[in-house]
């Protein structure tokens, strides 16, 4: 590295950022496909026998986590690979914007619906501790069989006032 890479690496590194300098693929490709679209893809060329370095597997994970395609391309693979990375329709930034906006709309209408799925697991609980009380009162209060008495008891609650018949 010259000395102003060196400083420059330095100084990201001091603001938090990691900086891989050496690793990147050997080629990065791209061409403009359908609507204005493009599609890109990093090519790393290694030889018969070559290994990915360290820095290689590390800045090619990078790349493939934020979406960037990565092909390790050897002489006998070259035209396969190629034709391959031809079909393949890849996603432009635009696109994952999209994706990602759309991931955050779910995520915030997932996070809403598992609060009001709390909430009526709480009523539940409240009408199942409602309905177990309203069930004891009933097996506690006593059964009228006799029907004189019980129409007596109808009149008393509708009209409290009038006690015939005590």
């Amino acid at each position: 590295m010259t000395d102003n890479e060196i400083a420059i690496k330095r100084f990201l590194e001091k603001q938090g950022w990691t900086v891989y300098h050496n690793g990147w693929p050997d080629f990065l490709c791209f061409r403009q496909i359908k609507n204005g679209r493009f599609q890109l893809v990093c090519i790393e060329a290694k030889n018969y026998s070559d290994k990915l370095r360290k820095e290689q597997q590390q800045v090619h994970q990078i790349l493939i986590r934020y979406g960037m395609p990565v092909l390790v391309v050897r002489p006998p693979d070259l035209k396969q690979k190629i034709q391959d990375i031809s079909g393949r329709a890849f996603l432009c930034a635009r696109d994952l914007k999209q994706l990602q906006d759309h991931i955050h709309h779910l995520s915030s209408e997932n996070a809403t619906l598992v609060r009001e799925i709390e909430d009526m697991k709480r009523l539940l609980e409240q009408s199942s501790v409602m309905t177990e009380e309203v069930y004891r009162n009933l097996k506690t209060t006593p059964i009228i069989d006799d029907q004189d008495r019980a129409a007596a008891a109808v009149e008393r609650l509708v009209d409290p006032g009038d006690n015939k018949g005590d």
